[in-house]
């Protein structure tokens, strides 16, 4: 993003439709900082999750300017936290999700962000969630935040360049995954990747081999294979 696509009245987008200074605050760790806000319609508490670093540091910057309130972790509290609830966090989800609760997962993984605003994990969760109930901007910063976080976190890149893919915006698709391009020969995120691009261009007999040996070798995530057969199977339907 470069200087001109920011927003030129920084408080025109962030005070619309009646929010004020009040609604926001930004949680400050060791390892980063994230900005949170209260929705005023839903009362809930949410992250703002923006794809683009620059302006998230400008954004962050300029609440900072105005006398935000920023909420404090140290290190030694932070760290505890994490030991102490993450896993019981990512369970809680998972149960929830696993009873087609998204509108409650989010609302957990949300708190659980301000607590652990630096946890890559909860971020590519939170987007799991909102690309389930079709909500896929949100889909997307969340999984472009995870990825932030946590660079080598492949299955949110691939989940990253999957919502692009279905967005119809497959050059972002491919830039996103370029870097699974790296991993081993029969890594599966790899191989699903590959495939994906071929399908893409219609090149559908390539795109089966590889969809194929990526299930093939993946043994730790069978709801991936599941997707993955969904799109073979579509193949064959188009054969």
């Amino acid at each position: 993003m470069n200087d001109n696509s920011l927003p030129a009245d920084m408080n025109k987008y962030l005070f619309s439709d009646g929010m004020t200074l009040d609604d926001f605050w930004i949680c400050q760790t060791p390892y980063g900082e994230t900005i949170h806000f209260k929705d005023r319609i839903t009362g809930k508490e949410m992250t703002l999750m923006l794809e683009d670093e620059k302006l998230h540091i400008s954004i962050i910057n300029h609440l900072k300017e105005l006398g935000v309130y920023i909420e404090k972790h140290e290190t030694q509290y932070f760290e505890r936290d994490i030991t102490r609830d993450i896993e019981d966090l990512i369970q809680k989800t998972v149960t929830l999700t696993s009873r087609g609760n998204h509108p409650a997962a989010i609302t957990l993984l949300e708190k659980a962000l301000r607590k652990f605003p630096a946890e890559s994990q909860l971020y590519y969760l939170l987007g799991a969630e909102y690309t389930q109930i079709g909500e896929y901007e949100n889909a997307i910063g969340a999984m472009t935040q995870a990825i932030i976080l946590n660079p080598e976190l492949n299955i949110a890149v691939f989940q990253l360049g999957l919502l692009y893919l279905t967005q119809r915006q497959a050059v972002e698709a491919a830039k996103t995954w370029a870097p699974l391009a790296d991993l081993p020969e029969n890594d599966s995120l790899r191989l699903f990747s590959l495939g994906l691009q071929h399908l893409a261009k219609n090149e559908f007999t390539q795109c089966q081999i590889l969809l194929e040996e990526g299930i093939k070798n993946n043994y730790h995530n069978p709801t991936l294979n599941t997707d993955m057969q969904k799109v073979l199977g579509n193949i064959k339907v188009i054969g």
